[in-house]
């Protein structure tokens, strides 16, 4: 153990390894939600220095020193007494893999309420909280609270990484997974306003609002460190937690970095949530304390570099917020929707597609009409940070847009998936004007970037003809398997074979080149109905054990039932299934009599069971084209557990709405999340976005909005929502389309708390 005095701040540094301590089980019952924090005022006692050296090896270690000597004004020695830090524990891990990973530190210290010669201190001190500084003695890098910045090599590493090194609650790894440790929750955010409290500190230039609260690890149920405690009783503990990119070369990691702290004491005691922490964890916290929680609209985001008002850096996904459940997120865009107009001027912008990345940056994908243009429709693509705005280190201040097939081809990105290495990958149809083809499948495949990759076919793009001669061919959904090949599934027409549309899935290997182990050449085409009925599958997913369920539509030619419901599910090597419904094939009536029934979407439950969405016309019913869910057994039966008979229909709108449930989630406590849109007919808003939750037994869930449903009027014009995602906190993102203010149509994206 090394003891190091500096003035009036006694730091010990035990720089021994220690385990991560264990987080206690959480209720799976939430607390009720204490009243939000008023605000506080921060009074200055004194700046410290915690150094992480080694990391990211064995010989990862921390140290703690005192700043204060010489600013007087806000020095230790100005209160009733000093503090004492003595080493607890660290720890680091890495999720992900180089260029695209994250690692994770934490480094917590014992906090004795003492003075510098071990003198107990005669007073109480409630809430005390190590706010970061953008210090100018010494100098922080880049706007932020990081100095120090080396590589493993002792270079100077790029200040720009500064901005990356993120704070948040300690955390520890659970099969790979990041959660946050209960007892290491020590992050706190405060408001621009609290944070200036603090006025003018001698060399400082900015004060970040946010910090590490010290808490009683002694009863776990206060943040007050007692008067005059017993030699070597350290009532109090702190633990200072960091993310930060892994890069893709790893002798660019920082390798020692420090981080500098104004040592400050609340007014009030405070809990403040993260992205990565439950409600429920939040609620128990505050429940336990006796405080107050953090509101989330007070604190969209925290800035963790630039100056107040300018902010280059800012953390999301704080805060508890005071809105319903299915209430729009106050924190995204303007009042939790965003609309982007991508091409030029009147052009119309339409999102089929969205994927969620790790970091929680939003990728949505379509086309675009390039009114003046030479190139017809193209590949469209935008990718949004967590707050809604563009992410302007995405192609053209946050777009891409790729013309696909050659000259004026009418190319549409309908489906969109993410690789393991960051990697995007778009694919729909291309007209491929000028080819013997006809309508072809269109693959692409993106750097992190947004620039195309040239590792991937010819420059970054594929197209395939499925279907023999002229066939229209197209892909509607995309998946990336375990090993990284690629497979899509969508329809062909299937010229001269007499069986009309037929469902056609296709797999790539990860250059993109057709994977010829799987059917015939690396194409699969398989006719549903009998005789000439028109099949389209319309969504896809891989099971564990490498099964590929494609769901779809079916005109059924010949039945009495209308359009009905296609399933189908292939082995690994695109055989059918014969475990599967008949012959590896499922084909459900939904609606009544000769209702017509489409699919837009499908999930899969852990336990096997297959959940899908869509529409139903209802024939004969009063309520117009109504939400369909059903959900399957993993043998293809209909699961009578779910609604009645296995199935769902929801009228959303008044009296003869149209309506179509275009996305879909399965939430982790087996809730069920559609969205889509209605014509919400009578109404003066048009067609509006649309968010219906289900209980796991298919009964909506009241605790969701209005009675279950949710109705979002995105612009003032016709809304369509054609896809969905549930990030790692819970939200609701779902994205689409609407009128645009210059008379085209704009890519549409709205946030929903969940």
């Amino acid at each position: 153990m090394r003891t190091l005095i500096f003035g009036t701040l006694l730091l010990t540094a035990m720089l021994s390894a220690c385990s991560q301590p264990t987080p206690p089980q959480l209720s799976s019952t939430p607390s009720v939600t204490a009243p939000l924090a008023p605000p506080s005022t921060l009074q200055p006692l004194g700046r410290i220095e915690v150094t992480f050296n080694g990391v990211g090896t064995s010989a990862y270690a921390t140290q703690v020193q005192d700043l204060s000597p010489g600013l007087a004004s806000q020095a230790l020695n100005d209160q009733a007494s000093g503090l004492q830090l003595r080493f607890n524990s660290k720890g680091s891990f890495d999720v992900g893999s180089a260029g695209s990973g994250t690692r994770y530190l934490y480094a917590t210290y014992d906090i004795r309420n003492a003075g510098v010669d071990g003198t107990p201190s005669t007073s109480a001190r409630s809430n005390l909280t190590f706010i970061a500084v953008d210090a100018v003695t010494p100098a922080t890098i880049s706007g932020t609270a990081v100095r120090n910045l080396k590589r493993f090599d002792g270079s100077a590493a790029d200040p720009a990484l500064a901005q990356g090194i993120t704070p948040m609650h300690g955390m520890i790894s659970n099969g790979g997974i990041p959660m946050v440790n209960s007892t290491q929750a020590d992050f706190m955010a405060f408001t621009e306003s609290e944070a200036s409290s603090l006025g003018a500190l001698s060399g400082v230039q900015s004060v970040l609002p946010y910090g590490f609260v010290v808490r009683n690890q002694t009863t776990m149920t206060t943040r007050t460190l007692a008067a005059n405690p017993a030699t070597g009783q350290f009532d109090g503990q702190v633990t200072f937690a960091v993310r930060l990119p892994l890069q893709a070369i790893p002798a660019n990691d920082p390798y020692t970095f420090s981080l500098v702290f104004e040592v400050v004491q609340d007014t009030q005691t405070r809990v403040t949530k993260t992205a990565q922490e439950t409600l429920a964890a939040a609620q128990q916290r505050a429940t336990a304390l006796g405080a107050t929680q953090v509101s989330a609209e007070s604190v969209c985001s925290v800035r963790v570099a630039g100056a107040a008002g300018s902010p280059s850096a800012t953390l999301t996904g704080l805060g508890v917020y005071t809105t319903p459940s299915g209430s729009l997120d106050p924190c995204f865009g303007t009042g939790g929707k965003v609309l982007t107009p991508v091409g030029p001027t009147t052009s119309n912008d339409i999102a089929y597609a969205l994927v969620i990345q790790p970091d929680g940056k939003l990728v949505v994908a379509g086309t675009n009409t390039n009114v003046g243009g030479s190139t017809g429709n193209d590949f469209t693509l935008v990718r949004y940070n967590t707050d809604g705005t563009l992410d302007t280190s995405f192609g053209a201040g946050g777009k891409v847009i790729t013309p696909v097939g050659p000259t004026t081809s009418s190319d549409t990105a309908t489906s969109l998936a993410l690789q393991a290495d960051g990697k995007i990958v778009a694919a729909g149809p291309t007209t491929n004007v000028g080819g013997s083809t006809g309508q072809d499948v269109a693959v692409v495949r993106y750097n992190t970037d947004g620039t195309l990759d040239t590792s991937f076919g010819t420059g970054g793009k594929v197209i395939t003809p499925v279907g023999p001669g002229t066939s229209p061919d197209s892909i509607n959904a995309l998946q990336i398997q375990p090993d990284g090949k690629i497979v899509g599934a969508g329809y062909t027409s299937n010229m001269g074979n007499n069986t009309g549309n037929d469902f056609a899935v296709v797999r790539y290997n990860t250059d993109g080149t057709l994977d010829t182990t799987f059917g015939t050449g690396g194409k699969v085409i398989t006719p549903v109905g009998p005789t000439t009925s028109t099949d389209t599958a319309t969504a896809l997913q891989v099971q564990p054990d490498g099964k590929l369920v494609a769901v779809g539509n079916t005109s059924n030619a010949g039945g009495t039932t209308g359009q009905d419901i296609a399933l189908v599910r292939y082995n690994a090597d695109g055989t059918l299934d014969n475990t599967f419904g008949t012959g590896g094939k499922v084909i459900a009536a939904i609606g009544p009599g000769a209702s017509s029934d489409g699919a837009q979407t499908l999930q899969l439950q852990k336990d096997g069971r297959t959940v899908i969405s869509g529409y139903t016309s209802n024939s004969g019913g009063t309520t117009g084209q109504d939400i369909m869910v059903a959900r399957f057994n993993a043998n293809g039966t209909l699961d009578s557990n779910f609604g009645s008979g296995g199935k769902v229909i929801t009228a959303v709108g008044p009296g003869m709405s149209t309506e179509s449930a275009n996305g879909l989630q399965i939430q982790p406590d087996g809730k069920v999340v559609v969205a889509g849109f209605t014509s919400n007919a009578g109404g003066s808003t048009g067609n509006d976005g649309m968010l219906v939750r289900y209980n796991p037994d298919g009964t909506l869930d009241s605790s969701f909005g209005t009675g279950g449903q949710v109705i979002v009027p995105v612009t003032p014009g016709a809304d369509v929502i054609r896809a969905l995602g549930r990030q790692a906190d819970g939200k609701l993102v779902a994205a689409g389309y609407g009128p645009g203010a210059t008379n085209g149509i704009d890519f549409a994206v709205i946030r929903v708390l969940p």
